[in-house]
């Protein structure tokens, strides 16, 4: 939303006034500053949640080989959640015919390449 707003309707354009050319650039720097938009990790909860949006999905907003790094963050996600569903159904299963619970895994490490929280 705000890259869209930042491009839509910040962006200079030639018959802007002085004042309002100075008040964009500062509303610009400020969202840059306070979001850091342009720093974002792939793991960011601010790319996964506009990669998940409907309206946003494709994610115009990034380079491709960041917007391709947020894709495959949210299958690793996804991949993460449904192994933790999977031991959670095993743990009811079990407890439910009278075994002992097992503990369920560690997530996995941190990925130190490019510090995605979990590994596919």
């Amino acid at each position: 939303m705000l890259f869209n707003l930042k491009k839509q309707h910040l962006s200079l354009e030639g018959n802007d006034s002085p004042a309002i050319r100075e008040m964009k650039k500062t509303l610009v720097a400020e969202i840059d500053s306070k979001w850091q938009l342009l720093s974002l990790e792939p793991s960011s909860i601010y790319l996964l949640s506009s990669a998940l949006d409907q309206r946003f999905k494709h994610l115009e907003f990034l380079e491709k080989e960041k917007k391709d790094l947020v894709y495959i963050e949210v299958v690793c996600l996804a991949e993460h959640l449904h192994q933790q569903q999977t031991v959670w159904e095993v743990e009811e299963l079990s407890a439910s015919h009278g075994e002992e619970e097992t503990a369920a895994p560690p997530p996995p490490p941190l990925h130190p390449q490019n510090s995605r929280r979990f590994q596919c």
